[in-house]
């Protein structure tokens, strides 16, 4: 796999796109909080994150999905900010 969407910044999404991006895959979260783990300690998060970026990890924040289509060669996720706005359409692999 070249890319995968993560949706959701719980630690089980977050699990298994460390495990996929140790493995070469480019992953992307898509949250629709304004940070990761949000039931979580503040700090602890922020740091996490950093980690996470270190590894390649790219966030998408406060965007909800509006939309995901599987399709021979991947997945089509439609996303908007989470407060309303542009549709923007990304394809991933998985």
């Amino acid at each position: 796999l070249k890319t995968m969407a993560v949706v959701g910044g719980g630690v089980i999404g977050l699990e298994m796109g460390s495990v996929w991006s140790r493995l070469g895959t480019d992953v992307t979260v898509i949250e629709f909080m304004d940070r990761l783990c949000p039931s979580m300690d503040v700090e602890v998060t922020k740091k996490f994150q950093t980690t996470l970026k270190k590894q390649g990890f790219k966030f998408q924040l406060k965007t909800k999905v509006m939309e995901s289509k599987v399709e021979d060669d991947g997945v089509v996720v439609k996303t908007e900010a989470s407060a309303g706005g542009k549709e923007k359409e990304a394809k991933y692999d998985v």
